[in-house]
């Protein structure tokens, strides 16, 4: 089996890279060459396998089947290629008939709010206060039963067990928002919109970084505590960033993965979304608008530039 997380960096070299890093045989060396990576792939691929593509965005069949040819070239029969995505174009691209389409939905209801009753209380089968279970109910019906929308809200309301502040993130307006039946960006921008406003600072920079990067934890303490974005009186700014970044990781913005941390796709557009007015964004096919530079100056942040193209790397001046 092999399992790659694509997103919306799609480069066939990297990913061609990363299919040759799952296959135990293949001491293939580090090469930009799309030609050699296929000679290795067409080499070392003899077994049966089923390679999942992990949230794919890429809309051109022509990179997917330049991604797809040495693999359709392998003589082992019996091969299984799943993708997900949350686009259906994308899923047109890459599928011969609508037929071969698994629409995913949310947990099945009771499932769901029993995981959502696990992450507010730690315990699934909570049968506590009845008016906090009734307003956990209402706001559960307004997720869409997406395990991420329940572990984020989750992890917001276990912070103020209150009917009052439970009433309070039930009835906000913010759900009004919602484009889509299984829209969770609501629940998303809830979760942020009642962060501490230093913690939504940290958070809302991750928007220059191209989703799917893997944070070092460490390293992007230290760029916080460079930008002066990590002030404190008495505590060791490197021991406060820590604080803060594993304040952000319990309310389910940064999640662990292997050594590294991860923001999911949808928290990343909070962030972008958020920032929309204060950083400009390039990815080569969207330049979106942006306030005149004196807003930009009076926000005291900095300008920021991300381009796909290079590769993710970062470049970034300072106002």
């Amino acid at each position: 089996m092999i399992w790659i997380y694509v997103s919306a960096n799609f480069d066939e070299v990297k990913l061609t890279q990363k299919i040759l890093e799952q296959i135990p045989e293949c001491g293939h060396k580090n090469t930009t060459s799309l030609a050699g990576l296929q000679h290795d792939m067409n080499k070392f691929l003899r077994k049966r396998f089923l390679l999942v593509l992990d949230d794919m965005w890429e809309e051109s069949e022509g990179r997917w089947d330049k991604l797809l040819s040495p693999i359709r070239a392998t003589e082992v029969k019996g091969n299984v290629i799943l993708l997900t995505t949350r686009s259906l174009s994308v899923a047109r691209t890459t599928t011969r008939t609508e037929a071969d389409h698994i629409n995913l939905d949310g947990l099945d209801e009771q499932d769901f709010f029993a995981f959502f009753k696990r992450c507010i209380f730690g315990d699934e089968n909570f049968q506590g206060q009845r008016m906090l279970l009734k307003i956990a109910q209402d706001i559960a019906s307004k997720l869409n039963r997406n395990p991420l929308a329940a572990k984020s809200l989750g992890s917001l309301l276990r912070r103020n067990v209150t009917a009052k502040y439970w009433m309070r993130i039930r009835d906000s307006d913010e759900w009004r928002f919602t484009e889509r039946k299984d829209d969770i960006i609501p629940a998303q921008k809830l979760s942020y919109n009642h962060l501490p406003y230093h913690l939504q600072l940290l958070f809302s920079y991750c928007a220059i970084f191209p989703k799917g990067y893997r944070f070092d934890k460490e390293e992007l303490i230290r760029t916080w505590i460079a930008l002066g974005f990590v002030v404190h009186e008495r505590k060791k700014l490197e021991d406060h960033g820590s604080d803060c970044f594993d304040d952000l990781v319990d309310w389910s913005f940064f999640h662990k993965h292997e050594q590294y941390f991860v923001v999911h796709d949808l928290m990343h557009d909070i962030a972008q979304e958020v920032m929309v007015k204060k950083c400009l964004i390039i990815d080569c096919l969207d330049l979106r608008e942006v306030s005149p530079p004196l807003a930009i100056l009076e926000s005291g942040l900095s300008w920021h530039t991300t381009n796909k193209a290079l590769n993710g790397m970062r470049t970034s001046k300072r106002n």
